[in-house]
């Protein structure tokens, strides 16, 4: 069994070199143009989902890119989206 002087001992130990470690900085996300997919055509629903982009870009800083794989019941704009 280990003595609470140990014990705080490691503790103080951990805290110090949790101090000492000099953390990494991400890079500015996103870097790149956002593909916003849909799976509609060019419809109503589409004006409605450009509008939300419009106003994300201007919040992030960056291009929105839209592309409207209609079929296959979404399939085709799902497949896309999980090979980016």
């Amino acid at each position: 069994m280990q003595t609470t002087s140990t014990v705080l001992l490691r503790m103080l130990a951990l805290m110090l070199l949790a101090l000492c470690i000099n953390p990494t900085r991400a890079q500015d996300y996103p870097t790149r143009p956002i593909r916003m997919v849909t799976i509609y055509s060019e419809n109503a629903n589409s004006v409605r989902e450009r509008l939300l982009g419009v106003k994300l870009g201007e919040q992030l800083g960056v291009a929105i890119i839209f592309e409207a794989k209609p079929g296959g019941a979404g399939l085709i704009a799902m497949r896309d989206v999980y090979r980016a």
